[in-house]
């Protein structure tokens, strides 16, 4: 209605009969009612999009933290952030390979990533999950900067360790 894209909400279980109504994404017009149309159908496509461009101006801003010298870029987000740091004071001070560190806090994305990345020819990308999930997600939508992008991906079922954040980056440095 704001023109932001992003529609009003209401509580979830509120019975007032003026109380919006939840529902997926697609597949419905403005008023909630189910439709196959296709103007529908682009209509409400546009307004995600919408959505998705204004959320960029709302949600948390990365953490970024320099270091002097730094030659190559890390990203991660959430549970790995202390195995992050940690693995970065170990390639720094056993190995002299200094990093730069963007830790994600929200997609979509903010100027601020795709500043960081611009800034390094490698970017390794850790997080536990065995598919790199973040880094096809970034890869997708930043097409141009794929090639620069390093999975350092894993999962047993553990959390990430610095040793093993260390181990997978050196593994690359020496390629």
């Amino acid at each position: 209605m704001d023109g932001d894209g992003v529609s009003y909400r209401t509580v979830l279980g509120n019975q007032h009969p003026s109380a919006a109504w939840f529902s997926r994404g697609t597949g419905h017009d403005e008023n909630t009612r189910y439709s196959e149309d296709n103007v529908v159908w682009e209509t409400l496509a546009n307004r995600l999009k919408k959505k998705y461009e204004t959320a960029r101006s709302h949600v948390p801003l990365p953490v970024v933290t320099s270091h002097r010298g730094a030659s190559v870029g890390i990203i991660a987000y959430g549970s790995s952030d202390p195995a992050v740091e940690e693995a970065r004071a170990i390639l720094s001070r056993e190995n002299g390979l200094k990093s730069a560190y963007l830790r994600l806090r929200a997609l979509p994305w903010t100027r601020e990533v795709l500043k960081f990345i611009g800034k390094y020819d490698r970017i390794y990308i850790v997080e536990g999950n065995r598919d790199g999930q973040l880094r096809q997600v970034l890869s997708a939508d930043m097409p141009g900067h794929a090639t620069r992008f390093i999975s350092i991906a894993h999962s047993d079922g553990l959390p990430l360790t610095a040793a093993w954040i260390v181990g997978k980056i050196l593994e690359q440095e020496v390629k």
